[in-house]
């Protein structure tokens, strides 16, 4: 069997039978495992359709986070590739064709990350934001001269395919705790192994929903500042993790600092945080060096001019910041 597709459910109903009809519905006949984690019992009714190509595994987990339950997927995959695919996301009807095309003329690789849509409930798309221009391929040997590249992209799990061989180091490597960050660390995990390939490739074969209960996409300004105050402090703690499996590796290092101190940017905005003046003026410092190097520096830097400016004001310029990059 050459795909496995991982589907991981969060604690909803909602999203789940559309998000496995996407993988069901796909172009040509592909015998294809689709391996479904979860934590509640709900009727999957797309799976009884009579599909000889698919094969089914469905497990009730008692995991709850992202990592727990992508590492139980793997350990009961059986394809050459896996895909991954969070419940609320939905492949593009040629992903999988387009993937093996792509494996046709690239064999060696081990990690692609496809771009990908944001459509909202009425079906409509737009863009994803951080699209690369054109595919680019990092073969083992050459890699780190294309980090400042990979520093203004966005991971999305649901993007990502990777080989058997890979996707078992990942299951033993992965701190089983991440929750928010499962999608950059297995990136940097690819990216630290000298001897795995990767491409990302400029095709939109994924579609990220935009729905309220995300804290990315919600329009209701009390909700996002409520997510954004746990999330920002979740995801700081977690780079805090990843930072301590990558030391010694220079450039990821870096690019996790960048990543901690933008999180800590909106730690303070949403989470009402108190710092001393002599604090906010070495941040200051910090964030002002080299502001331009990347769009997250850039991006840290603005918003902590705000938070010393005007705190409410930060928290109103950051949800218009969201409101925008996710409108259509």
């Amino acid at each position: 069997m050459k795909f496995s597709v991982i589907i991981i459910a969060h604690k909803r109903t909602e999203f789940l039978n559309y998000a496995i009809e996407s993988i069901t519905m796909q172009n040509g006949a592909y015998p294809l495992e689709v391996i479904i984690v979860r934590n509640s019992n709900i009727d999957l009714g797309v799976v009884s359709e009579n599909n000889h190509n698919i094969k089914i595994i469905d497990l009730v987990s008692i995991r709850e986070t992202l990592a727990g339950k992508l590492i139980e997927g793997i350990k009961l995959s059986h394809g050459e590739y896996l895909m991954f695919l969070e419940d609320d996301d939905l492949f593009q009807p040629n992903k999988i064709l387009q993937i093996e095309r792509i494996l046709l003329y690239h064999p060696f690789l081990d990690y692609i990350h496809n771009s990908q849509y944001f459509f909202n409930v009425n079906g409509e798309m737009r863009d994803y934001y951080s699209q690369i221009k054109k595919d680019l391929v990092l073969p083992g040997s050459n890699k780190q001269a294309k980090m400042p590249i990979l520093k203004n992209l966005g991971f999305n799990l649901s993007s990502v395919t990777v080989s058997k061989k890979f996707s078992l180091v990942i299951a033993r490597e992965i701190p089983p705790n991440l929750n928010f960050s499962v999608d950059l660390f297995i990136f940097l995990l690819a990216f630290s192994i000298p001897d795995v390939n990767l491409l990302f490739t400029r095709d939109k074969l994924t579609k990220f929903r935009i729905h309220e209960s995300s804290h990315i996409t919600t329009v209701n300004f009390r909700n996002f500042v409520n997510a954004e105050a746990k999330i920002s402090l979740n995801y700081f703690d977690e780079l805090g993790i990843i930072r301590k499996r990558f030391e010694g590796f220079s450039e990821i290092s870096n690019l996790i600092d960048d990543l901690r101190n933008y999180w800590e940017v909106l730690e303070l905005i949403f989470g009402n945080k108190n710092i001393e003046s002599g604090k906010k003026i070495s941040m200051l410092i910090l964030y002002t060096r080299n502001f331009y190097a990347n769009k997250t520096k850039f991006i840290t830097f603005i918003l902590y001019l705000s938070f010393l400016v005007c705190q409410p004001l930060s928290s109103y310029l950051f949800y218009a910041y969201r409101i925008l990059r996710t409108s259509f």
